[in-house]
């Protein structure tokens, strides 16, 4: 899988913010319709060295969020019941301030404001590989294990 990142948003807003944990396994949610790419995902964040759960509904992640201790988000941004936009934009009017990455295979230009405007960490192009994820999980200062 092949990952790109969006130029034009990585780390807006993240001023000022505190790197997450890097002594311990990061808590991840992913959430996704599409089962083989949460699979994939899941399996490549484990291999990492992080704990990863995985959500096919924007609403089961809202839900998990508000119950679980969750220090990251990676987001698909086309799934049924709501865009992974009305899911951040949900979540941050209810106060939350995890790091989300947004992962899509159809992310229009005009909608990249926003996204920056939610304080998106990244936008991973599908298909994802492993070092890319490594390495936008360096970025959110979190420990990897050798890809």
């Amino acid at each position: 899988m092949t990952i790109m990142k969006n130029e034009g948003n990585g780390g807006a807003g993240d001023e000022g913010k505190e790197p997450l944990p890097a002594a311990r396994p990061a808590q991840i949610l992913v959430v996704d319709d599409d089962s083989e790419v949460v699979n994939s995902i899941v399996r490549a964040l484990e291999h990492l060295g992080h704990v990863a759960a995985s959500c096919g509904h924007a609403q089961d992640a809202m839900d998990v969020v508000a119950r679980q201790k969750i220090d990251l988000l990676l987001v698909d941004y086309r799934m049924p019941d709501m865009t992974g936009l009305d899911l951040v934009t949900l979540l941050r009017a209810e106060g939350c301030q995890l790091p989300i990455i947004m992962m899509t295979g159809h992310f229009a230009t005009e909608e990249r404001v926003p996204a920056e405007q939610l304080a998106i960490h990244s936008i991973l192009h599908k298909p994802i590989s492993l070092p890319m994820l490594a390495r936008v999980l360096e970025e959110l200062g979190l420990a990897v294990r050798e890809v």
